[in-house]
């Protein structure tokens, strides 16, 4: 099982997918910002070489979209990794641990 992760910008992501994954951020976090999008392509190393191959438009392979994003949420920063699937739905969340930086982060 092969995991490929290609990075996007996110004014790559369809307007229609954007808003989806900007309403479910909204509604869990007071505010945030996307730090990195990229496409999630898992399957067999084979067939994910093949449609690589094949096909030159990213969208039209299978895949799920991987997100980085800074919340605040309750007054505290927090990094998260968000993973939709290609219609901008929620598959899974995961809360990178804490660090104390010596730095001031701003939104």
């Amino acid at each position: 099982m092969l995991d490929a992760e290609i990075r996007i910008d996110e004014d790559q992501l369809s307007e229609l997918i954007l808003q989806q994954i900007n309403a479910q951020l909204s509604n869990k976090h007071e505010r945030f910002k996307i730090l990195k999008v990229q496409y999630q392509l898992t399957g067999k190393e084979e067939q994910i070489l093949k449609n690589l191959s094949s096909e030159p438009r990213l969208e039209a392979i299978p895949h799920r979209y991987e997100l980085v994003v800074r919340t605040v949420s309750d007054g505290e920063f927090e990094k998260w990794e968000y993973t939709f699937d290609d219609q901008g739905k929620f598959i899974s969340s995961l809360k990178f641990a804490k660090l104390n930086p010596d730095f001031l982060e701003y939104l």
